[in-house]
């Protein structure tokens, strides 16, 4: 089976009913204005070179598809058709705002075998989106998700952290809201207050402070493990990095970070040791100065020790010598000597979950790595 990538074809806030609080798509995108069909004919082509052995989903990103005038649905889309009809594609995304999926639009929809509808949520919570002027409520946006449900198309949620209004518990319970309702993945952005926004008008009165970039990690990084064990897939954590971001000029406050998603896993797997430290405290003592090894999968390397070794030097730092030895094995166990434990990263998500509202005020009242205890 051949893996699929995605070609992006932005629409930067084409169709939007409005200009939500904190939204710049084109400095997101690095693009302004709706390319025309030739245009997204040359995008796919170049894909298609300079990628091959691949299969590819054609997306339509950045706008409120839905809301665009049906003529122009019906031109982007029959071109997607075309070309899934001559085999240069599998597939068809685009993004759309959840109030914004009447019958008609989602009849569109089916009729081109859209594959996956990625909603632009942000928040379940009616303060929340009050405060950042998106225009709809919690409800309406359960009701777009559902509508999709209901016709079989796969969905996509895509969620805000650190918005004006949230001290953690909103954020807590749209994350229970969004494992309740289960849809086939996230996408998480923590805010960053981008020129020429409302947001950054507020940020510049004082009236807003972001999130920093380890309270981001720690809310991100919970949440994805929440969610993952809750069966939705986090596709992806942190905005794209781009010419619009990369700009410093653009960017004028907020937790933006090129490797967020390894600073998340890297960040929640810390917590992960700590929880281990109160519930394994005899193996721990009897591991200091000692070798630990931490053995596990290949692909779990990097989420262990976390982005440029920090548990592995968070490790050292608390008098342990830990390595990581390869396994082919399941699941993750911690070794010294004759000792072996098991790493108990589920036990630790499912107490998150229980817990949730109270670990993220935690995050947020404390901007320090997740490692006081006593061993």
């Amino acid at each position: 089976m051949k893996a699929t990538k995605i070609i992006p074809i932005f629409l930067p806030e084409a169709g939007c009913p409005q200009r939500c609080l904190f939204c710049s798509q084109p400095l997101i995108s690095g693009q302004a204005g709706k390319p025309d069909p030739a245009a997204v004919g040359d995008t796919v082509r170049r894909w298609l070179e300079k990628s091959p052995g691949y299969e590819f989903d054609l997306a339509f990103y950045g706008g409120t598809f839905t809301a665009l005038p049906p003529s122009v649905q019906e031109q982007y889309l029959e071109l997607a058709d075309s070309y899934r009809r001559q085999g240069m594609i599998v597939g068809i995304r685009l993004s759309t705002r959840p109030d914004c999926l009447t019958d008609q639009a989602c009849e569109l929809l089916q009729h081109y075998r859209v594959t996956i509808v990625e909603l632009g949520v942000q928040s379940l919570s009616d303060q929340v989106l009050s405060a950042c002027q998106r225009g709809y409520t919690a409800r309406q946006a359960i009701d777009g998700f559902e509508r999709l449900r209901r016709r079989g198309i796969k969905t996509g949620i895509q969620l805000m952290l650190g918005l004006p209004g949230d001290d953690g518990r909103p954020l807590a319970d749209t994350i229970e809201e969004v494992c309740r309702l289960g849809p086939d993945y996230a996408r998480l952005y923590p805010a960053i207050v981008l020129a020429g926004t409302g947001l950054a008008g507020l940020w510049r009165r004082g009236g807003y402070r972001p999130l920093t970039l380890r309270q981001a990690a720690g809310l991100a990084g919970i949440s994805a493990a929440v969610l993952t064990g809750a069966g939705v897939k986090v596709m992806r954590i942190g905005l794209q990095a781009g010419p619009g971001l990369d700009d410093e000029g653009s960017r004028l406050a907020g937790p933006y970070h090129p490797a967020l998603g390894e600073l998340a896993a890297g960040d929640f797997a810390r917590r992960v040791f700590v929880h281990s430290f109160s519930g394994h405290r005899d193996f721990w003592r009897a591991s200091l100065g000692k070798v630990v090894e931490i053995v596990g999968r290949q692909q779990m390397r990097g989420k262990i020790c976390g982005h440029r070794n920090e548990n592995i030097n968070f490790l050292s730092r608390h008098g342990f010598r830990p390595v990581y030895r390869h396994s082919d094995n399941p699941g993750v166990e911690l070794c010294c000597r004759n000792r072996t434990i098991d790493w108990p990263y589920d036990q630790f998500v499912a107490r998150c979950r229980m817990g949730l509202a109270g670990i993220f005020a935690e995050v947020m009242e404390n901007d320090t790595e997740a490692e006081e205890f006593c061993i």
